[in-house]
């Protein structure tokens, strides 16, 4: 993580805290009553901690015993504790902010550990199924020509000459292999090497 968001995490710790107190007071003076020290801050820690981690969660903690030392916990406007129950309570905020801030910090690695084995997953199967459907075309396409072959097979056993038998060839693959046009000619022995078309079947369209 850079410096930056570093900081912008820190910041954003430390803004929680602020608007957590702001709440406290605010609570406070709508009812007539002091609230509980700590009240309003364990859900900004909870918060910290699960959006920007562990560090930023500590630092909540930290700045959250700080200002309710200061501005909540009698005597007001000194870093001091007089009172043992208070010491008690604050002690106690801060094992809870410390413990919700690495069990969140866990759950964030762990989040982010399944999310990128999820990634790699999906990558996986997606390749496997473009290699499956590449398979299956081919197969798909195997099957055409032996399919032609056979039919090919099957018409050279009952035609009775040579004409017959290359234009059922050629239909042949036409019809199971997918080609729009098909035919066979016959290599002359010439000086120009010309071929003399013999059979065809298909979209010919004036090519031959």
């Amino acid at each position: 993580m850079s410096i930056i968001n570093r900081l912008k995490d820190y910041a954003i710790a430390l803004i929680a805290v602020g608007l957590s107190f702001l709440l406290n007071q605010f609570i406070a003076h709508l009812t007539g009553h002091a609230l509980p020290y700590f009240i309003t801050f364990y859900p900004a820690v909870l918060i910290v901690a699960l959006i920007s981690g562990l560090w930023s969660g500590l630092l909540a903690t930290a700045a959250t015993i700080l200002v309710a030392d200061y501005f909540l916990i009698p005597p007001r406007g000194l870093f001091v504790f007089t009172d043992p129950a208070d010491i008690t309570v604050v002690i106690i905020f801060f094992v809870m902010g410390v413990m919700v801030s690495v069990v969140t910090s866990r759950y964030r690695t762990l989040r982010y550990k399944l999310e990128d084995q999820v990634s790699i997953r999906t990558k996986e199967i997606t390749q496997s199924n473009q290699q499956l459907l590449k398979s299956q075309e081919q197969l798909a396409k195997f099957n055409r020509i032996l399919w032609a072959l056979n039919s090919s097979n099957q018409s050279m056993m009952h035609a009775t000459d040579e004409h017959k038998i290359l234009n059922d060839v050629c239909k042949n693959i036409v019809e199971n292999c997918g080609y729009s046009m098909v035919w066979v000619g016959f290599a002359q022995d010439d000086k120009e090497k010309t071929i003399t078309p013999v059979a065809y079947s298909g979209f010919e369209q004036g090519y031959l």
